[in-house]
């Protein structure tokens, strides 16, 4: 039917259904539509587009990786997150810097802070992370251009 030009609605709570089903996607939070479009879209709307994940070769004391995070370029408006469990540092790419930017820097910063790592991996925002972001957004920081 959707071949045909038909719109199908379809609400849902399971959000990995909606992410491989539909075209567009709507987010209603107290009754109102506060987000809707392309999952692409919606994940544009959050803060950071896509997470970026290194994964260091040995383990650190979270103080020490504290000290090296004070050298990381300041263009990196978010804080990274340590994992020390897993020896794993997430970035978060900041919104206006490109992916090839974003991974010199931070292989720069790893290079000049002489920590090894075995393997990095870049991630998009799951459906369920960006519906958390914006669901949950304060009312008041809601833009009136969001929600075209």
């Amino acid at each position: 039917m959707r071949g045909q030009g038909v719109a199908i609605l379809l609400t849902t709570h399971y959000l990995d259904e909606a992410e491989i089903l539909a075209d567009r996607i709507g987010i209603i939070r107290l009754g109102k539509l506060v987000a809707e479009g392309t999952i692409d879209q919606l994940r544009d709307k959050m803060q950071a587009i896509r997470s970026i994940e290194v994964q260091l070769s040995r383990a650190y004391d979270a103080s020490q990786i504290a000290q090296k995070l004070a050298n990381l370029d300041p263009s990196f408006r978010s804080i990274p997150c340590y994992d020390s469990l897993h020896n794993k540092i997430t970035f978060a790419q900041p919104k206006d810097m490109s992916l090839s930017r974003c991974l010199g820097l931070i292989l720069a910063w790893l290079d000049g802070e002489k920590l090894a790592f075995s393997k990095y991996s870049t991630k998009e925002p799951s459906l369920e992370e960006v519906f958390l972001a914006l669901a949950t957004v304060d009312d008041h920081a809601l833009l009136e251009s969001d929600l075209k």
